[in-house]
């Protein structure tokens, strides 16, 4: 057991207690109970606008409504906690609201996780109304909705009363993703780099020959780096999916 007193493995023996108090807060983490629900604000837009010079001169319908300022969003809410929020759990309805002296022109639900999550909601004015509904952990809707304003943007905001719930957070959900991912990633380099340290050490207590000990060593590094690519792969697919809603949507809607 002297080699034990190595330094070196004395530096194994502290990294490996490092990464096991690391994935134990994460673990707990996601095991405490924590009831949140959060907006994403995928895009936000104008797509008509009139300047003074043209006010009077050229006029913009839109089924039949005069506009002239326009604003395209595209909102996600989601389930960020992990306990289901439950119809009996709305005091108040979720209300996604453009403030005052706005009109809501068209409201089209683009997705919902799961599938056959199918939320009822009324439109009044510059508001949307939604009916209560039940949302699992990471369950989430998104909402496309075109705008009528008076001049400046109109802003944006979620409200709702729900047990449990302090406030209702704009978080985008890719940067949720991304500090799991961090952690993630650290725990794969953490371990991959002790691994690298105990081969280093065993193939110079076992006389392994340098092509062997090459190989061992690459084949860490390239599982050192296929783990922190899957970690990452979360964060990749989330803004790979708010570009296709903004090439698709803001595309669509501009032709029409």
């Amino acid at each position: 057991m002297h080699f034990l007193r190595d330094p070196i493995w004395q530096f194994v023996g502290a990294l490996l207690a490092l990464i096991a108090v690391l994935f134990s807060v994460y673990a707990y983490s996601r095991q405490r109970k924590r009831k949140a629900l959060s907006y994403d604000l995928l895009t936000y837009t104008k797509m008509v606008t009139i300047g003074e010079k043209l006010r009077g001169k050229v006029q913009v319908l839109y089924d039949g409504i005069p506009v002239e300022n326009a604003y395209l969003g595209i909102v996600r809410v989601y389930n960020s906690g992990n306990v289901p929020i439950t119809p009996s759990d709305f005091i108040e309805p979720l209300v996604l609201s453009f403030g005052e002296q706005t009109e809501t022109l068209g409201v089209e639900i683009l997705d919902t996780e799961p599938r056959d999550l199918n939320p009822a909601f009324d439109v009044d004015a510059g508001h949307i109304e939604f009916a209560p509904l039940l949302l699992n952990p990471e369950d989430s809707l998104i909402v496309k909705a075109l705008v009528k304003g008076t001049g400046s943007q109109p802003s944006i905001s979620v409200q709702s009363r729900i047990v449990g719930i302090h406030n209702i957070t704009k978080r985008p959900l890719y940067m949720r993703l991304y500090w799991r991912s961090v952690l993630l990633a650290f725990l794969v380099s953490a371990g991959g780099i002790g691994l690298e340290v105990i081969g280093g050490q065993l193939a110079g207590i076992f006389s392994l020959a340098l092509l062997s000990m090459i190989l061992v060593q690459a084949l860490i590094m390239i599982v050192i780096i296929l783990g922190m690519m899957i970690a990452f792969t979360p964060v990749s697919q989330e803004r790979a999916r708010i570009r296709i809603y903004e090439k698709r949507y803001l595309a669509n809607h501009s032709s029409e």
